[in-house]
């Protein structure tokens, strides 16, 4: 059910910032950093999810996929690719899926149009709890709200993935 709020919730955010619903294929980035992460069994660890656009960004919304028999969600925080003088909204969710972190993040009313550049999207904390081996992070459902000109417009942008190998 939760899950379900979320999505009509950052859909609604978007439609409002996103009403031409068009799609376009734009030069953005999303990305882990670090993209290889070496820990070991007991140890918790950061991943940053980055974002590069020249186009403003209005919102993101991904999920987080990890093996939960080898990594534990601990938390999450906000990054900073929006100015702090901007009205945001974060939620996330990681209860209805076991391995499945629902990520949101929106800039809400009028006083920020959008943010280009580059920053820090948020900040995942994780600990490993399987036995030494390769495992990986995945983003999917992954979609962005830019705004191009006076259009705003879905876009899919290049997301990467990361390894993490617990020693």
């Amino acid at each position: 059910m939760k899950k379900i709020a979320i999505v009509l919730f950052f859909g609604l955010l978007f439609a409002k910032g996103c009403e031409e619903n068009k799609w376009l294929n734009v030069d953005n980035d999303v990305f882990f950093e670090p993209q290889e992460i070496r820990t070991e069994t007991d140890k918790e660890f950061e991943v940053i999810i980055k974002a590069e656009s020249k186009y403003k960004i209005y919102g993101f919304a991904f999920d987080l996929d990890y093996d939960p028999l080898v990594l534990q969600y601990v938390s999450i925080k906000d990054g900073d690719f929006f100015p702090s003088e901007c009205h945001c909204l974060s939620l996330s969710d990681n209860k209805q899926q076991p391995g499945k972190v629902i990520f949101g993040y929106s800039l809400i009313g009028d006083k920020c149009l959008g943010q280009a550049g580059s920053g820090t999207v948020t900040t995942f904390k994780f600990k490993a709890i399987g036995q030494p081996q390769i495992n990986w992070l995945n983003l999917s459902n992954c979609y962005l709200c830019v705004i191009e000109g006076e259009d705003h417009a879905f876009v899919k942008a290049q997301w990467s993935s990361a390894s993490v190998t617990i020693e």
